[in-house]
């Protein structure tokens, strides 16, 4: 409890704090000396002896009081000098990193804060390099990142432009032949030449939609929904069984098992 006592009595906030808490314990332990001395000879001596000696302890309180106080008002002066030489480079510092700019040795007294001066100035002309350089790499990043994304805003649409017109060019001569091979169909009925026509229409017609999804999936939401699998494998081996007999080719459809689907 005692070493706790006397550790929490120096825990000074300031150095003036912990200066005049040494003074005085200082004076504290001195003045208990002589007291201890005076008290040990004190019965030994003759009248006169006893007089002497208690102006003796009496005029070195004094001076002892005197010699402390005079140390206190040495050690505060020197605190205070210190102190305000550490908040004057410390503000000197902040503003050399704010506004770039250097810190003058002869704006401080001291030859230790002088160093720490130059020190700071050879610091901060690093700091200033390596912030421009970073700061060029990131400009140059920048300007070459909005480069790119200026030359991929003119391909995508570049890109709408081809997919349009294509769009437009396939689909228009695609309802031709549309037109035209239900005419010759009700003319001259089933022809293997026609079939083989409408083969090709599908071909067309499967370009088209693929083309025409391109052009809507990033403008359009679609709704997942679930599919039969065997029953969309028939539908696509239907689709192009024409396309197929036109190639004279045949398809042979085998499903096992059922209920697959899939979202």
């Amino acid at each position: 409890m005692i070493p706790y006592r006397f550790m929490k009595f120096f825990n000074g906030r300031s150095l003036h704090d912990l200066h005049t808490k040494i003074i005085l314990l200082a004076a504290l332990l001195l003045s208990l000396l002589l007291l201890l001395i005076a008290l040990s000879e004190y019965p030994s001596l003759s009248e006169q002896g006893k007089e002497e000696t208690l102006r003796f302890l009496l005029n070195s309180f004094v001076m002892g009081a005197l010699l402390l106080f005079g140390v206190w008002i040495l050690l505060r002066f020197i605190t205070y000098r210190l102190q305000d030489e550490l908040v004057k480079f410390l503000r000197l510092f902040q503003k050399a990193l704010t506004q770039k700019a250097r810190i003058n040795p002869k704006e401080v007294r001291f030859l230790e804060t002088k160093a720490l001066a130059r020190e700071a100035n050879t610091l901060i002309a690093t700091l200033q390099e390596l912030n421009e350089e970073l700061e060029g790499r990131v400009q140059e990043k920048t300007e070459s990142l909005k480069k790119r994304n200026q030359e991929l805003k003119e391909m995508v649409l570049s890109q709408d432009r081809f997919l349009k017109n294509a769009i437009h060019d396939i689909y228009t001569p695609l309802s031709v032949i549309y037109a035209n091979t239900d005419l010759l169909e009700l003319k001259i009925g089933d022809n293997p030449h026609l079939h083989k026509i409408e083969a090709a229409a599908k071909s067309l017609h499967n370009i088209y939609s693929d083309l025409s999804y391109l052009i809507k999936k990033e403008r359009e939401s679609f709704v997942k929904e679930r599919v039969d699998l065997c029953e969309f494998i028939r539908a696509r081996v239907d689709y192009f069984r024409e396309i197929a007999e036109g190639n004279r080719l045949t398809f042979s459809l085998e499903l096992e098992g059922g209920n697959l689907h899939l979202f």
